[in-house]
């Protein structure tokens, strides 16, 4: 997921590269994707409160809840099964997604930071495995922005990474926000078939 804020009728994907044909590979690049989808993000749930299941020193629960995408970030001891992170929005709401922000990459070992985990919401503060699970899955290799379907309402949002509690693991992450509306799609791409590979893609 590339986060792209902006106005306009037209959002274009430019690889970079030489002008020959598309099939001389020798001279230029060639993008080739599977699929390319703008959504609308809706409306952020702002959080009164975050906690983490445990805290390494200088990285706590709320440097996930500061609006900082890139920089600071949240860490727990790494000495745990199961981490969790838990939102608390400090009345119940209805959310439709989860957008989680990986620690921005600097060495090798930060690229998956995350794993297979769960997404629970509900009103129980005690345990994220008394509430509703709205999400579970294994994100693609190396994301900096995740973007889990979550439909549901409660109080408390939670991140669980599921450790089938045996393997010792930390949960180390830059920013979680909720949203309320859809993910709406607002357009559909087509090919201009120019000398950059561009990927064109009217949204209106």
């Amino acid at each position: 997921v590339n986060e792209c804020r902006g106005w306009g009728r037209y959002l274009w994907i430019v690889l970079q590269g030489g002008q020959a044909p598309a099939a001389d590979s020798a001279y230029g690049r060639i993008l080739s994707l599977a699929e390319v989808q703008v959504v609308a993000r809706g409306e952020l749930v702002a959080a009164v409160d975050a906690s983490l299941s445990t805290t390494l020193g200088g990285y706590p629960a709320h440097a996930c809840i500061d609006g900082v995408t890139n920089d600071m970030f949240c860490h727990s001891a790494g000495n745990e099964v199961n981490p969790w992170f838990r939102l608390d929005f400090g009345s119940s709401v209805t959310v439709s997604h989860v957008v989680i922000h990986n620690r921005p990459v600097n060495v090798a070992e930060n690229l998956d930071r995350l794993g297979f985990h769960s997404v629970y919401i509900g009103d129980v503060s005690s345990s994220a495995l008394l509430n509703n699970k709205c999400y579970s899955g294994t994100p693609p290799p190396a994301p900096r922005i995740l973007t889990d379907t979550c439909v549901g309402s409660g109080r408390y949002l939670w991140v669980f990474r599921n450790t089938n509690n045996t393997a010792i693991e930390s949960l180390n992450l830059a920013e979680v926000q909720a949203f309320q509306a859809p993910l709406v799609p607002v357009g559909r791409g087509i090919h201009t078939g120019s000398g950059k590979y561009i990927f064109g893609f009217p949204v209106s």
